[in-house]
């Protein structure tokens, strides 16, 4: 097809400034001249008249057909490393009120970020320095900064694939997605602080050189002074996802409302309804310790509840009675919640995940069959060895757990409470999924998932793991969406 206006896009394609609103530049890669290894020092956006005309004495480097989409067209990228990078300071403000544009910001980028990258500080991604993306050294994913440093909730971004974000900052809050997943969130304040778009970068910027051997890899890059709603994110994501070669995309189809009730006993619970009326597959959360179901922005699990959503999922959890230790009336909870949920709509199979202690839960009601259609369960940092729980972790979770039991030794722990002492055959023909941190302070690896995970190898039909080493207890890479749908699919969801 001709291309519009004379811009360089096919008719067919996704056009930043029509598409989207208040877009103050778009850079394509694909007009950086120069062959593969060339130098950078200027790369003009293909609209909005903004040019990055800035750079050290490090040039970043053109990536010639770094890229080849589905029909055959490659692309370039351009590659910034050590202490390379672009910058504007001028053009980008012709248009600002004095100081420079105020928030909302949104931030659309392609990256690809070098595999099992050990970054040892936080860095500029893309953005101002007032506002910006950057990338963490705790989690090694994305965080918002305009003077504050928003909280890191998303997985790990250094594993060497192309990934399309969409990031917005308004003065209600902040959303970051990854290849059109929501992968944190707040709502309601200014988190990330108020800062403004003075100027714009890539790469490393003024601040914290890459270590060696650490690239970011950009695609296409544009900025814009709109809040990007739902459906937008899905079409940028869709159209982006297209060019660069990333296969699945997530979807923004629904709203993400919650309902705060009681079950038959009177516990606290809060779940969550896709549009619809008809039987629908359900996911059981188990929280944590010190946690609870009020499940909101913010909070480390809720980009696993908003995909499921998406998904056309139910999702519901329950108080469980604050630390139950994976105690039996955990298991009336669970069973209670069920079937308040299958009163509303119908339940036809049900995904188990639970974070931490709540591994002990789900995972004994996978035992149990506690409730009906159980299709597979995924835990995340989970305990699954009560015993270890009682007498490791210098015992820092002892006392709870003899109030959870009524015990006052590791002796009093029934076995069938206990997942390292069910009978394997017990959780044969499922499926799992486990999260864990080499790294994890709080719950071992070795002696819980991994343990676990060699019990049960030889009867289970999926038993496989994604390890977020950097991150620790329950952080960052401990609750990747992509993943989890992925794995729900598999299991028939």
């Amino acid at each position: 097809m001709t291309d519009y206006r004379g811009s360089g896009y096919r008719l067919d394609e996704f056009i930043p400034e029509r598409d989207m609103g208040g877009v103050l530049a778009h850079f394509d890669p694909d007009d950086v001249p120069g062959s593969n290894g060339a130098s950078i020092s200027t790369w003009a956006a293909r609209w909005g008249g903004v040019t990055f005309n800035l750079t050290p004495a490090a040039k970043p480097t053109v990536l010639a057909a770094a890229i080849t989409d589905a029909e055959g067209r490659p692309h370039k990228m351009v590659r910034c490393a050590t202490s390379s990078y672009l910058r504007n300071v001028t053009s980008i403000n012709d248009t600002a009120p004095s100081g420079g544009h105020p928030q909302p910001l949104s931030f659309v980028f392609v990256i690809r970020i070098t595999a099992s990258a050990a970054t040892a500080s936080n860095h500029l991604v893309f953005g101002a320095s007032g506002a910006n993306l950057q990338l963490a050294q705790q989690g090694q994913a994305l965080y918002v900064n305009a003077g504050t440093a928003g909280n890191v909730q998303g997985p790990e971004l250094t594993d060497g694939a192309v990934h399309v974000v969409v990031a917005t900052m308004t003065t209600a809050g902040w959303r970051i997605y990854v290849d059109g997943y929501l992968v944190g969130s707040t709502s309601g304040t200014q988190q990330q602080g108020s800062g403004v778009l003075g100027n714009l970068f890539i790469g490393s910027g003024l601040g914290v050189a890459l270590p060696a051997g650490v690239t970011f890899d950009y695609g296409d890059l544009i900025v814009s002074t709109s809040p990007i709603t739902p459906a937008r994110v899905a079409a940028v994501t869709a159209a982006l996802a297209k060019k660069w070669g990333i296969a699945t995309t997530g979807a923004q189809r629904n709203g993400v409302d919650f309902v705060d009730t009681v079950d038959s006993a009177g516990q606290p619970v809060r779940y969550w309804m896709p549009p619809g009326t008809g039987a629908a597959p359900l996911l059981i959360w188990s929280h944590p310790y010190t946690q609870t179901e009020q499940i909101a922005h913010g909070v480390n699990v809720y980009p696993w509840v908003h995909a499921a959503v998406q998904e056309g999922w139910m999702v519901a959890a329950s108080r469980m009675h604050d630390a139950n230790w994976g105690n039996d009336q955990a298991q009336t909870d669970i069973a209670n919640l069920h079937t308040l949920i299958n009163g509303i709509r119908p339940v036809s199979k049900t995904l188990l995940v639970g974070g931490s202690m709540g591994g002990l839960a789900s995972m004994i009601a996978a035992a149990r069959g506690t409730v009906p259609n159980i299709a597979g369960v995924a835990v995340s940092d989970a305990v699954l060895d009560l015993v270890w729980a009682y007498t490791g972790n210098s015992g820092g979770y002892t006392s709870a757990i003899n109030a959870a039991y009524g015990i006052s030794a590791v002796g009093g722990i029934p076995a069938a409470n206990d997942p390292m002492q069910i009978s394997a055959s017990a959780f044969g023909g499922r499926r799992y999924r486990f999260y864990a941190s080499s790294s994890d302070a709080s719950v071992a690896k070795s002696a819980n998932v991994d343990a676990f995970r060699t019990k049960i190898g030889s009867v289970a039909a999926e038993a496989g793991l994604v390890t977020h080493n950097t991150s620790g207890h329950l952080n960052a890479g401990a609750f990747p969406p992509a993943d989890l749908v992925a794995f729900a699919k598999r299991c028939g969801l």
